[in-house]
């Protein structure tokens, strides 16, 4: 029985010790949001790219940068965005999309 009351009273430390941790992320994620965050969407050029782009222009998320990423193809063209303008698009690298504090990815599967 003490043994149970010994483990109880852990969890309930660890639990209360959580607690903060996830307020201070939330708090974290407004602030992000309120200073403007730099987003990146891969695919952009697709049905579901087009529809998280329409998504962002109705948020009320503080974006500061959009980036938009597609094909080799797709690259260069412009895109009209609404409340962000016209965004050229660029295509997909690693090192650019890392740039990003979050990136959406709507891209297909692979067709041999």
């Amino acid at each position: 029985m003490m043994r149970a009351l010994a483990v109880l009273g852990l969890w309930a430390s660890v639990a209360h010790a959580l607690v903060p941790r996830r307020a201070s992320l939330a708090r974290r994620m407004t602030m992000m949001a309120d200073g403007g965050i730099k987003v990146g969407v891969a695919g952009a050029t697709g049905a579901v790219g087009v529809e998280i782009v329409q998504c962002l222009e109705k948020s009320k998320l503080a974006v500061d940068d959009l980036r938009l990423f597609g094909s080799a193809r797709s690259a260069g063209k412009e895109q009209d965005c609404g409340r962000f303008g016209s965004v050229t698009l660029e295509e997909f690298d690693l090192e650019r999309a890392r740039s990003c504090d979050v990136i959406f990815l709507a891209v297909g599967t692979c067709r041999a």
